[in-house]
């Protein structure tokens, strides 16, 4: 059950921030971390997300 609460919120978190890199969601990507410390600790939800962000911006280029 806990499994399936940070997944959904990981989940979102990653689709706030590539709407927030596609330019439609403003700012919203800056509460990608601290929507996800809900669920992990805020250093396990940056080491998460900084992959993902890597990755959109090597796309980006």
């Amino acid at each position: 059950m806990d499994d399936i609460v940070f997944y959904s919120v990981a989940i979102f978190a990653v689709l706030l921030v590539g709407i927030s890199k596609g330019g439609f969601g403003g700012g919203l990507g800056l509460l990608a971390v601290p929507l996800m410390s809900f669920t992990t600790s805020p250093i396990t939800a940056a080491a998460i997300l900084l992959p993902v962000l890597c990755v959109m911006d090597a796309f980006g280029v």
